[in-house]
């Protein structure tokens, strides 16, 4: 009769430890699905961040082998920025959506020159050319952008000479 008081406490002690490793194991597949399923939100916001970069460095090597912007002829392309096109593109109204067959939608463009530290900046208009520094094309400040800064030669045409400038090309999240 000693025996018998000891099966049922080992039936209930293996019946405990049935119910202890089942919740163990749904706990560790519940936190693994969790796992995967926040490592595939953060993939996909990676490649949309990468896809969103990569956008705009191929729009900046658009803009530098574009001759609507550098200085060129038909048949090659110098990789420096002509200041008159700029200016003429800045003046014209409705470039943007002009540009927009060329080079697709939601960027932009800004190009301002190096010069004397402390030099304010003056937006290129048709009544201060060329006693300006700073062009813009395309630009929507209160947009999320993805931008890159490259330095660039500027093609000053009514002096005659070559200036150093700072390129700011981007392109708008969609």
């Amino acid at each position: 009769m000693k025996g018998m008081g000891t099966k049922p406490m080992e039936g209930q002690s293996n019946m405990m430890e049935y119910v202890i490793m089942t919740f163990f194991i749904f706990v560790v597949i519940v936190a693994l699905i969790l796992f995967l399923y926040n490592w595939q939100v953060s993939q996909s916001s990676l490649d949309s961040a990468i896809e969103f970069s990569e956008r705009a460095v191929d729009m900046a090597g658009s803009v530098m082998n574009s001759l609507y912007f550098t200085k060129g002829t038909t048949m090659v392309v110098d990789p420096m920025l002509d200041d008159s096109k700029l200016m003429a593109l800045n003046a014209t109204e409705g470039v943007c959506d002009m540009l927009e067959n060329v080079f697709g939608s939601g960027w932009f463009v800004e190009v301002r020159l190096i010069g004397d530290e402390g030099a304010e900046e003056v937006d290129c208009t048709s009544g201060n050319y060329p006693d300006c520094n700073k062009w813009s094309l395309c630009a929507q400040p209160d947009r999320e952008s993805a931008y890159f800064n490259l330095p660039v030669n500027v093609y000053r045409k009514v002096a005659e000479r070559t200036d150093i400038g700072i390129m700011t090309v981007g392109v708008y999240s969609e």
